[in-house]
């Protein structure tokens, strides 16, 4: 792709780069063949971005396993508050990928993220000298005939 339309171009530049395109945009000097490379660019991204989301993180593979354990203690134990989650976890072992105890934020953010997945349920109690707080429980399911 030649650029004979760019201004402060290299004579000897004979091909579109990245530099050249982005001094021609701020320029306000835009052309057919920018607005190509530019949805080209567009399409990487999005393609890129496309295979990030299609892969868990570490952080999330890791919390996997304690997302399972919660769900097992729930299933088991019935409703509970997160700061109780967190102790019953410890209390049997289970922590973090880097061996730390489970906090009480660390229960409660990965309670919250099964609520969004539909695992479990929440409601709000209120707790004597505590105030309100979320009771996280297994969500029923209905047996279907």
């Amino acid at each position: 792709m030649t650029n004979p339309n760019f201004e402060n171009v290299n004579a000897n530049e004979k091909s579109l780069t990245k530099r050249s395109a982005l001094e021609a945009i701020a320029s306000g000097n835009v052309t057919e063949e920018i607005q190509t490379w530019a949805q080209a660019e567009l399409d990487k991204m999005d393609a890129a971005n496309a295979k990030r989301k299609e892969k868990p993180s570490k952080t999330a593979v890791a919390n996997q396993s304690i997302k399972e354990a919660i769900f097992s203690l729930l299933t088991v134990k019935g409703q509970m508050v997160a700061s109780n989650v967190a102790q019953s976890l410890n209390a049997e072992g289970i922590t973090t990928a880097d061996g730390e105890p489970i906090s009480t934020s660390k229960a409660s953010a990965l309670c919250r993220q099964m609520v969004e997945e539909g695992r479990l349920t929440v409601a709000e109690v209120k707790i004597p000298k505590k105030g309100k707080l979320k009771q996280y429980a297994v969500v029923a399911t209905v047996d279907a005939e």
